[in-house]
């Protein structure tokens, strides 16, 4: 009995034997075109109902709700949200209760109360800059002028039989020095600046003047309109650092203003900005001794553990000695004065009595 042949690819074919046919391959014609893929089955998303909303009725419900998340609800809603005159209409809104008392802590004149939570969000956004904090005291100021004519942008009171203009435009002690130090290192003389960044531009020179560290403003905060709520928090950004020249002023504005550290801004957050601020060392032209000075002002380590004032000391102790040698009065007046406040902190923390630790 013959067997069945068995075709092996690769493997000889006897003599005679024809080659097995090939499967001739489908070719497609030139001329015939692919077939459209099916579209999708799902259906589009429909926009809710309040994406629906026109602009000016979104604006109302945003500025009373008093709650940013509703700009991050979706991009549509934020889109909406993100224009420069929504933002301004808010944050006047959010601020105005603050701004319109009677002294440190008057009554509100106005009809509805501050909230400090929509306050601290507003501030974390890094578009709240000092222009646009002046610029919205500014609108605020034509809005209310009965009220807020008699302080500029920081809440201290203003003679306006000296001054003439109440509204922000009040000298700062020592202009000259603002002066010397450049206008054109703040921006004084930027176009389109208000009266009230005008103001806040002069502050800030003295403040960062090389002979005035310890601005003499920060150490007399009477007759003073509260800028912020006591509750309100100042960003952790600024704390915590680096800084560059726009976070300095926020934070410069923010202690002048009355802002405090909260009780949930630890060490932790506070302690590393401290190091950053003293690792700067005596530089003029750096962030770090401005930042220490409103450190200082805040008292940050008043809570700090025994542990962690002790290092700060050490880091702190180093540089007194050597700015009561290099620097002017001022300068070894700022940092004898913290590390006086770092002794006594950890005689308090450790249960002892405080001691002079710094002339």
């Amino acid at each position: 009995m013959e067997l069945t042949p068995i075709h092996i690819p690769g493997k000889r074919r006897r003599k005679g034997e024809p080659p097995p046919p090939r499967k001739s391959k489908r070719t497609r014609k030139n001329n015939e075109k692919k077939a459209p893929a099916k579209a999708s089955k799902e259906p589009s998303r429909k926009a809710s109902y309040i994406e629906n909303m026109p602009l000016e009725i979104l604006e109302p419900i945003f500025l009373y709700a008093e709650n940013v998340n509703l700009a991050r609800a979706s991009p549509l809603i934020g889109n909406m949200l993100s224009g420069i005159s929504t933002r301004r209409w808010v944050f006047i809104h959010a601020f105005a209760p603050t701004w319109c008392r009677e002294g440190l802590h008057g009554e509100n004149l106005l009809d509805w109360d501050p909230n400090p939570a929509h306050q601290s969000a507003l501030l974390e956004y890094s578009w709240a800059d000092m222009r646009f904090i002046a610029e919205c005291f500014e609108r605020c100021v034509r809005q209310y002028p009965d009220i807020m004519a008699s302080h500029d942008i920081f809440g201290d009171l203003v003679d306006e039989e000296a001054d003439g203009n109440g509204n922000g435009v009040a000298e700062v002690a020592a202009p000259e020095e603002a002066d010397e130090n450049g206008a054109e290192e703040t921006g004084a003389e930027e176009t389109g600046a208000t009266a009230a960044e005008r103001c806040f531009l002069r502050h800030y020179a003295a403040f960062r003047g090389g002979e005035r560290v310890v601005d003499t403003a920060l150490l007399t905060r009477s007759d003073q309109v509260a800028m912020v709520e006591t509750d309100t928090r100042i960003p952790d950004a600024l704390l915590a650092g680096p800084w560059d020249e726009e976070a300095l002023k926020k934070l410069y504005w923010l202690v002048r203003a009355g802002a405090r550290v909260q009780d949930d801004q630890t060490w932790e957050l506070t302690y590393p900005g401290f190091r950053l601020a003293v690792e700067d060392g005596l530089s003029d032209d750096g962030f770090g001794m401005s930042a220490l000075a409103l450190f200082n002002r805040l008292g940050v380590w008043l809570s700090w553990p025994p542990h962690v004032l002790e290092e700060a000391y050490e880091l702190i102790y180093p540089l007194e000695l050597k700015a009561a040698w290099t620097k002017d009065n001022s300068v070894s007046m700022l940092y004898g004065g913290v590390t006086r406040q770092l002794g006594n902190a950890m005689a308090a923390a450790n249960g002892g009595q405080a001691t002079a630790t710094s002339s």
